[in-house]
């Protein structure tokens, strides 16, 4: 995948089903944004339950990774998926994760960190460069989502929480954050200077 490319990954509503059913699909783009070529991911028959695309990532092998979630029964959800293509598109493998998936982040070494939630809990594991599961781990309740630190360990976000792990997912420390704020699963990144970031919804008066 080179500079001149876009891939948006995103869903179709179909409406009138019982439930109404979404199709994730990937679109590459020219950089003028004109569609290239779209894949829909139809898994249907092998999930029985509709789901939704919920992040893309770029490796540094030039795959290109989109993670599925399964939408019906949050309390009791099927595995989330991460599919990987080529630069054209096609498929080159897909891998059960024993979790709902927020965000992937593909290591130099073609490892993946995935980050979500599972039976309601943060949770976060690491895959080979196949999506095989190396180990998993689970923390308070949440959504997590991850970003890498200068130090080489892990920071995870989810409501109202701070964890810092190391690279194996042991916690280093765990920090609430300020009443009244991330209500909602917020975005975590840290800037050149080590300060970490928080995107998300403050509903404090």
């Amino acid at each position: 995948m080179d500079a001149q490319h876009i891939i948006a990954v995103g869903d179709y509503l179909f409406y009138g089903g019982n439930p109404e059913r979404y199709l994730p699909f990937i679109h590459l783009l020219d950089a003028q944004g004109n569609l290239l070529k779209e894949v829909k991911v139809d898994l249907t028959p092998t999930l029985n339950k509709d789901y939704f695309a919920s992040d893309v990532a770029l490796t540094a092998q030039g795959s290109i990774l989109v993670s599925i979630n399964n939408s019906q029964n949050p309390q009791n959800p099927l595995p989330g998926k991460i599919l990987s293509y080529d630069s054209d598109l096609d498929l080159q493998w897909s891998a059960d994760i024993p979790g709902q998936i927020l965000q992937m982040i593909p290591l130099a070494d073609g490892t993946i960190l995935v980050s979500g939630s599972k039976n309601s809990v943060m949770f976060l594991c690491k895959t080979d460069a196949t999506g095989a599961v190396l180990w998993e781990k689970t923390y308070e309740n949440g959504f997590a989502c991850a970003t890498l630190t200068q130090d080489g360990n892990i920071m995870l976000a989810s409501i109202g929480r701070l964890i810092k792990v190391d690279p194996e997912g042991v916690v280093l420390w765990s920090r609430a954050g300020a009443p009244g704020f991330w209500q909602d699963t917020p975005w975590v990144t840290e800037d050149q200077d080590g300060n970490i970031l928080v995107i998300g919804t403050n509903t404090a008066n």
